[in-house]
């Protein structure tokens, strides 16, 4: 009996120690399964692989396919490049439309505005070096200047002459600065040789108003019909003139709307603003008086006040 109980526990201890230990040792063989510090057998996948455990190994990814393996012999997936397709080859042709395609101009760029500030009162500078009364002149800006279109200016700009234009109807407007104050009366004025008081103080004596060339350059005098006192408190109403810097604005706005619209044949109408500088030149009685040998005497002499502002005009333009 002894005997027997003896064999049947050498027998399980075959089986538990002796048959176990291989079987486990075989199942965690391979590039794709490894034992850890703790006894345990994971799996050991290279990139873009996962493991497959029916065949003891790791596959490839869905989506992604073989491309090498590894030191450890491990498969390595990779995501398949596609390549694209090639071209099919289209017949090269020449672009006959293209000279009659719409495009835009730039005449404007080399035609600016003149808007800067000139030394308006060069003007009325007279080389009378000699005259006891000092020449006195100075230039404000008006703000605001009241500027009303009664008429808007038309022009037709046609595509086959650039820098060119035909008036199709006169524009006019009208224009009124705000009084500048009077100047401070000249210190070399006496009212006690006078002899009447408020004779120093400058009165407004004439209004005068100056517009300019698209260049910036003056273009005029506009002086108030008659010599009524209130000349220096009047509006002045006025025509529209267009030169050479207005006719490039015009032809490139054409040339932008019709690039826009698509249409090489100009029929059509759009407008462009262009910038104006205007002038008010007010006189002031500048009075002076001087010692002679009789006493003394009177001097008189216009002394400018010059009011100045942009303002901008709007002009229809018919493309054709």
């Amino acid at each position: 009996m002894f005997t027997r109980s003896l064999a049947l526990a050498l027998l399980a201890a075959v089986l538990l120690f002796g048959i176990g230990r291989p079987a486990q040792a075989a199942d965690c063989e391979g590039p794709y399964r490894k034992r850890v510090a703790d006894g345990r057998c994971v799996w050991s996948c290279g990139r873009g692989t996962t493991p497959e455990p029916a065949t003891n190994s790791c596959v490839c990814s869905p989506g992604l396919t073989e491309k090498r393996k590894d030191a450890s012999g491990r498969r390595i997936c990779t995501a398949s490049i596609a390549r694209p397709k090639p071209l099919p080859d289209i017949p090269a042709f020449e672009d006959s439309d293209a000279a009659t395609r719409p495009f835009p101009t730039n005449f404007a760029k080399d035609h600016p505005f003149g808007t800067r500030q000139h030394v308006n009162c060069n003007t009325y500078l007279k080389s009378e070096n000699d005259s006891p009364v000092p020449y006195l002149c100075r230039t404000t800006y008006a703000r605001p200047v009241l500027f009303t279109m009664l008429r808007p200016h038309e022009i037709t700009v046609r595509k086959s002459r650039p820098l060119q234009a035909d008036l199709r109807r006169e524009g006019r407007f009208r224009v009124w600065f705000p009084r500048p104050s009077n100047p401070r009366p000249n210190p070399l004025c006496s009212e006690r040789d006078i002899g009447i008081r408020g004779a120093c103080v400058p009165e407004c004596q004439r209004l005068e108003y100056l517009t300019y060339f698209d260049s910036g350059q003056m273009r005029g005098i506009a002086r108030p019909t008659g010599n009524q006192p209130d000349t220096c408190d009047r509006d002045f109403t006025g025509k529209v003139e267009l030169y050479r810097p207005s006719f490039a604005l015009a032809y490139d706005a054409c040339a932008r709307e019709a690039m826009r619209r698509g249409r090489h044949n100009w029929d059509f109408e759009t407008s462009i603003v262009i910038p104006r500088r205007m002038s008010a030149s007010y006189g002031f009685e500048n009075a002076i008086t001087s010692r002679s040998d009789n006493g003394w005497e009177f001097h008189a002499r216009v002394q400018h006040v010059f009011v100045e502002d942009e303002v901008k005009i709007a002009v229809k333009v018919s493309c054709r």
